[in-house]
């Protein structure tokens, strides 16, 4: 996978660009970060993120088979980007699970 995934976000998020990286609620995002789904850091009173531990979620949920739908997801850079997913969703639904995505 190339390492334009979510290259417009910096190496570390806040839960606002959580959000956005993953098309999900504010209350969603919190609670995929204080039930410690997503790996995060607490400074002073605010949740940061690392980008890679966005992608770490990301890809277990490949792993679980519970992501299907990739569009959903705001990827930034190249359009081809969203046409490789759908083919490894396609991919997913057959049943191959080794591929994943990485920086």
């Amino acid at each position: 996978m190339s390492s334009d995934i979510f290259k417009d976000y910096p190496d570390i998020v806040e839960i606002s660009q959580l959000m956005e990286m993953l098309n999900i609620s504010k209350y969603s995002a919190y609670k995929l970060v204080t039930e410690n789904k997503i790996k995060h850091l607490v400074i002073g009173r605010k949740y940061r993120i690392p980008k890679i531990y966005v992608i770490e979620y990301i890809n277990s949920q490949i792993e679980k088979n519970q992501i299907y739908d990739f569009s959903v997801l705001k990827f930034q850079g190249e359009s081809g980007i969203i046409k490789m997913l759908d083919e490894r969703v396609d991919g997913l639904k057959g049943g191959q699970h080794s591929d994943r995505i990485t920086l």
